[in-house]
């Protein structure tokens, strides 16, 4: 069972591996915590490195006429606002899951139930009192897809945000734009 998006490796397993490898201009050293260095990131970077995560995923989920997904394993966490243990994806650091869960458009809880002596993988999109789930689109009927595939999520995609499938044709420039616009910085 868990937490299922469409595409790519756990989230934190990204988190893990992206921690250490950033830019250096992300971080500017500090003189004052240069003893640190052998310690390992302390809190200070930690919070630093969740800001990140959080801002990586509000521009991926923000690129046009991309589907972005992501997975996660599920962790049966406690609800900000009401305080209820629910399964909820398992993202560290304190609110994260719910900050993740707010920038996605489909949240879907995967489940596997035996039907008929044979085990079959339920995506649930629709949230219960025991696991966080939503479906911003409304994709699926009864808010379920059984036994799920790329193949039918994404038509189901295409079916329901079908403006999100048209390619906006590049506007064509005039012949003399690009060496006037050259000549005018070279001067």
């Amino acid at each position: 069972m868990g937490f299922a998006a469409w595409q790519g490796e756990c989230i934190e397993g990204w988190r893990a591996v992206s921690a250490p490898i950033r830019p250096v201009a992300a971080v500017p050293f500090e003189p004052l915590m240069a003893d640190r260095a052998e310690y390992g990131v302390d809190k200070g970077e930690y919070g630093r490195n969740m800001w990140r995560l959080g801002q990586w995923v509000r521009h991926m989920v923000g690129i046009q006429g991309f589907n972005f997904g992501i997975t996660a394993h599920p962790a049966e966490l406690e609800h900000p606002i009401t305080g209820k243990l629910k399964f909820q994806p398992w993202i560290q650091g304190k609110n994260m899951s719910t900050k993740i869960q707010g920038y996605m458009n489909i949240v879907a809880y995967l489940e596997v139930v035996e039907q008929d002596g044979a085990e079959r993988r339920v995506l649930r999109t629709a949230g219960t009192h025991a696991y966080e789930a939503k479906d911003q689109f409304d994709l699926f009927p009864n808010g379920r897809l059984v036994d799920p595939t790329m193949a039918k999520i994404t038509s189901a995609l295409k079916t329901a945000r079908p403006e999100a499938n048209k390619v906006t044709p590049m506007k064509k420039r005039r012949v003399g734009a690009a060496k006037k616009s050259t000549a005018a910085r070279s001067n």
